[in-house]
């Protein structure tokens, strides 16, 4: 084992090479070093686990209802409580984020560099397999797009339990080994495992254990020592439903939404492809070398190539494992080396087969589940067996060549510039973003955010807009203004499909005004433009609702912001004296969901939609009561028929024909939702070729409350 000052100077090797590769010098801690897309995604999770101490639920973002991510699942329990203790000793958010991502570097070199000296790897080459492996390019590539993932450190912990048990150093012989250290130590492992790294590394590494557990058994030709693999995996699953209960039980109790809900054919797209292993980095140093990957690149126009290159070095441990699988001799007296590379070939091709493309991966998500779709992730691991491979095979030149002093000393530069060259070969030319542009937008968009909350009520609601999708939207830019204040709340980040995001819709579904004095009602005080996703319609709204309510209030330097108080239209409408029927209105609306039977929405602008012979229409009373509402919709059919509208508050029957029939009821709408059932007894008609066929239409549905 290496002594405490080795582990020192893995450490010091380690921060050399994150200033120099990540250019760390023109870096500050204060300023995340990627500012936009996933990135700000995260920088809002850690800003949030700190003000709240945790990550589910955030009062400043989703408004007016707040934020709620339990539709969004993240497993990294262990992740977010690192996070939560950094909080008590780091402040300020951007910094935490920064040292979150950084932390894992030497992290991933202590544990990676442990592991293989407890394999019996010499200091050297597990040094070497170290700082190679902290450094690998998926990691660099994805930076903190990807916080959640870039803990690769349990990986190599893993691995120690993973040759174990192929060498069948970890077994179960007798029942009281159940509570034996290396047992128990696994279990702790599992955890880890089961805790970090997204809902990805707890698949791949139960994976990983039963396919070694089959391999052990095998052979040792015992079926017994298949017991303790697959009761490592079964723990691993239990601890990853474990830290998903909390949103297991909130769907079970509100039920699902579209939320991150993936399709079969998703893990071909995110299928590992050995090229994209072998194949050099993007950008890379040497010309020659970038302009193979860009040529290979422009072969997939419109296609992303993910960032899952090994290097020239990850490549040759890669290739060995599968020639060692192959080729390899085996004989009865093979020493330990031999069987720690039998056991890295059999985890090798096991990803290998799960992940390629039409592999294992994509059997898996047709038949059991499409949730699992990045299977390019694997290459945490891959990467981390095809180190270890090296470190194993240039351990064993050591052994061999470096018999002298002199010659160890050779070996030794030899080693230090093979390192060198390795990382220097998995780095690109630019890791981070460039930092004097990103210090610079990230120091303009603090000022005027910091302007909007010195102009604002402390723990204001801001309304944003354009109003974007959350999560997977079409951009994560609104989550800046959250993350330039410390006390407003704002708009942006309403879970889609639950009750803010249905409530925003519906507010920007009114005409301007309407929008505004709904917006005064529910209680927000400003509303703040984005400019930088421009468009006509945008660009019409912010005008109808600045003549509304007077001028711009402020504005960014660089006018793609603008923000508009809303407390002249607040003192006007909250002089009215049915103000607080109003507000009651505005929070607690009725919202209508047209059923999938109904087609052609936004096809005029009478919200036409056409129905084949039954359709379905749910009102949602968000009060805890009913309420007496006027139902008005204007029906329409292909031909003279009767449409029956059928639900627990009416039951009627409505002649129609190809002139608009008018139909109004009042009638006590309970609480929550209801559904009312519209059903034709005439035959489906095709009318237009690019609508199935329609029994009916229906348009100008209106709610009108009456009670309040």
């Amino acid at each position: 084992m290496p002594s405490r000052g080795r582990y020192v100077l893995a450490l010091l090797l380690c921060a050399v090479a994150a200033v120099l590769l990540l250019d760390l010098t023109h870096a500050r801690l204060s300023v995340p070093f990627w500012y936009d897309g996933d990135a700000l995604y995260y920088g809002a999770i850690v800003k949030a686990v700190g003000e709240t101490g945790w990550w589910l639920d955030n009062p400043r973002l989703g408004m007016p209802f707040g934020q709620e991510l339990h539709d969004f699942p993240m497993p990294d329990s262990l992740s977010f409580l690192l996070l939560r203790a950094m909080s008590w000793v780091v402040s300020n958010d951007v910094c935490r984020f920064n040292l979150f991502y950084l932390a894992s570097f030497p992290l991933t070199t202590l544990t990676t560099l442990w592991v293989l000296s407890r394999l019996g790897v010499s200091y050297g080459p597990a040094l070497l397999a170290s700082l190679l492996y902290a450094f690998t390019p998926h990691r660099l590539a994805w930076g903190e797009y990807h916080l959640m993932y870039t803990p690769y450190w349990p990986a190599p912990l893993l691995l120690l339990v993973l040759l174990r048990l192929a060498t069948g150093e970890l077994a179960l012989a007798r029942a009281r080994d159940l509570v034996s250290w290396r047992v128990l130590a696994s279990l702790g492992v599992c955890v880890v495992i089961a805790s970090t790294g997204g809902v990805y590394q707890p698949f791949f590494a139960c994976v990983l254990l039963v396919s070694v557990g089959v391999y052990a058994a095998m052979r040792a030709r015992r079926l017994r020592s298949l017991w303790l693999p697959l009761l490592l995996a079964g723990f691993t699953f239990a601890v990853l439903v474990l830290n998903l209960l909390p949103s297991l039980l909130y769907r079970w109790q509100h039920g699902a939404t579209a939320t991150a809900r993936r399709a079969f054919f998703e893990a071909e797209m995110f299928a590992l492809k050995i090229t994209q292993l072998l194949l050099p980095i993007a950008d890379h140093r040497v010309g020659a070398f970038a302009q193979t990957r860009t040529r290979y690149d422009l072969g997939f126009p419109g296609q992303a190539s993910p960032p899952v290159s090994l290097g020239v070095l990850g490549s040759v441990g890669f290739l060995g494992l599968l020639a060692w699988l192959l080729y390899g001799r085996r004989r009865s007296d093979d020493g330990r080396t031999a069987r720690l590379l039998d056991g890295l070939g059999v985890a090798n091709v096991t990803l290998l087969l799960l992940a390629t493309v039409g592999g294992f991966g994509a059997v898996f998500a047709f038949f059991v589940s499409p949730q699992i779709r990045g299977y390019d992730r694997v290459v945490v691991f891959l990467a981390l067996f095809a180190f270890s491979a090296l470190a194993l095979a240039w351990d064993a030149l050591r052994s061999r060549w470096a018999v002298s002093h002199r010659r160890a000393v050779v070996f030794a530069l030899a080693t230090l510039a093979l390192g060198a060259l390795g990382l220097l070969d998995q780095a690109p030319r630019r890791v981070c973003q460039d930092f004097d542009r990103t210090q610079r937008a990230h120091a303009q968009d603090q000022a005027f955010f910091a302007r909007v909350e010195a102009a604002l009520p402390p723990g204001a609601m801001v309304f944003q807009l354009p109003r974007h999708e959350f999560p997977e939207g079409e951009s994560y830019e609104q989550l800046k203004g959250y993350l330039h204040t410390r006390a407003l709340r704002w708009s942006f980040g309403a879970m889609r499909g639950r009750r803010a995001d249905l409530w925003q819709r519906d507010v920007l579904a009114k005409a301007p005004g309407d929008v505004v004095d709904t917006l005064v009602l529910a209680g927000f005080a400003a509303i703040v433009f984005d400019r930088s996703f421009d468009s006509a319609r945008e660009r019409a709204l912010e005008a109808a609702i600045v003549q509304q309510v007077g001028e711009v209030s402020l504005s960014s330097d660089d006018g793609r912001y603008a923000c508009v108080s809303l407390a002249r239209r607040a003192q006007a409408v909250n002089a009215l004296t049915d103000v607080a029927r109003r507000r009651t209105q505005a929070l607690q609306p009725v919202l209508v969901e047209w059923g999938t039977a109904f087609v052609g929405a936004a096809r005029s602008k009478l919200d036409w939609r056409a129905c084949g012979a039954s359709g379905e229409i749910v009102f949602d009373n968000w009060l805890s009561r009913a309420r007496r509402v006027r139902l008005s919709m204007t029906l329409v059919a292909a031909q003279p028929s009767t449409v029956t509208l059928t639900s627990s508050f009416c039951v009627e029957r409505v002649a129609v024909g190809r002139q608009p029939t008018t139909w109004t009821s009042e009638v006590d709408l309970p609480a929550g939702r209801a559904r009312l059932s519209l059903a034709s007894d005439a035959a489906p008609v095709a009318l237009m070729a690019d609508l199935p066929p329609m029994a009916f239409g229906v348009s100008e549905l209106s709610v009108q409350l009456l009670d309040e």
